[in-house]
């Protein structure tokens, strides 16, 4: 987990980063993986009073790493470890459960975006309503295509 996340917890506060800044903080298997063992370790500590995720480097999360997206073109899973078919975590499957179980947790979830934050990043991003930006942040859900303006983000709220 270490090397695609960081934490720290200071005076009740835990201090979550996203780790793989070469990448962007791509989201990979074992990105998603150590996602979801964090969120899951801080659901359980009750002595985290709040908690602060951001990311590495110059970037929130660029979303999924394209080496996973080339995987597909290969009729490869994105998570080799998951069938994402199947709702594995009470109304998630494992990739939507990254998300969910961060709105899970009792405390408030603060996600410090700066620079990108696409498709699973600003998914992750937007999992809790307190989001903090920098003047560059910039975030997109997946498709944009097809959808009324209305329903469209491509910037994030300051």
């Amino acid at each position: 987990m270490e090397d695609r996340i960081r934490l720290s917890i200071t005076d009740g506060i835990a201090d979550v980063r996203l780790n793989r800044a070469d990448k962007m903080n791509a989201l990979d298997p074992a990105m998603f993986k150590a996602i979801a063992d964090t969120g899951a370790r801080l659901k359980q500590n009750t002595s985290v009073r709040a908690i602060v995720l951001s990311g590495e480097g110059r970037a929130f999360c660029a979303g999924l790493d394209v080496e996973r997206i080339a995987a597909l073109t290969r009729g490869e899973s994105i998570l080799p470890f998951a069938d994402l078919t199947q709702r594995t975590h009470g109304i998630a499957n494992f990739v939507q459960h990254i998300v969910w179980i961060w709105r899970e947790i009792a405390v408030p979830v603060i996600a410090a975006v700066h620079g990108v934050a696409f498709g699973g990043g600003f998914q992750l991003a937007r999992c809790r309503p307190a989001i903090r930006r920098t003047r560059d942040a910039v975030g997109r859900d997946r498709e944009q295509v097809g959808r009324p303006r209305s329903a469209r983000s491509s910037v994030m709220p300051v």
